[in-house]
């Protein structure tokens, strides 16, 4: 009897831990904001006034017609610092995904355009979509 109120233990036990793994959540292809993306994107142009190249992501507050907006350029890894210096204009493609938060597509500083998601809104350094459809640093 002892042995099989242990092995009942043993075997609720181990269903317990298995199943958490159902109730945790999964990288898939949830970008960022989740499902706050809606693909409808515009133009922004304005001025950088703020750079912070803290890991993991690069977040730059950029002043557009009179309002200071956080932009959120995502890691670090693939930007040259040198690229970015307070004062130099910045065009940008994306969307806001909260009050006074863009979350850009694209964007051109200095010459340079850098390409960060597809028409969908999946983070292009992010890495392989199911169809691993060739992703990665498309910047250099």
């Amino acid at each position: 009897m002892k042995k099989i109120i242990s092995g009942i233990a043993v075997a609720l036990l181990v269903v317990l831990m298995v199943s958490s793994f159902a109730f945790a959540r999964s990288r898939g292809d949830q970008n960022y904001y989740g499902r706050q993306l809606t693909g409808k994107t515009i133009d922004l142009s304005g001025t950088i006034q703020a750079i912070d190249f803290t890991p993991p992501q690069i977040e730059i507050k950029v002043d557009v017609d009179g309002k200071v907006i956080k932009v959120e350029l995502g890691p670090v890894r693939q930007y040259d610092p040198k690229d970015f210096q307070i004062g130099a204009s910045i065009s940008l493609t994306g969307e806001y995904v909260a009050d006074g938060v863009f979350l850009p597509y694209s964007f051109k500083v200095n010459d340079k355009t850098y390409e960060l998601r597809d028409a969908d809104g999946y983070p292009i350094w992010a890495g392989g979509k199911k169809d691993n459809s060739n992703r990665g640093n498309r910047n250099e």
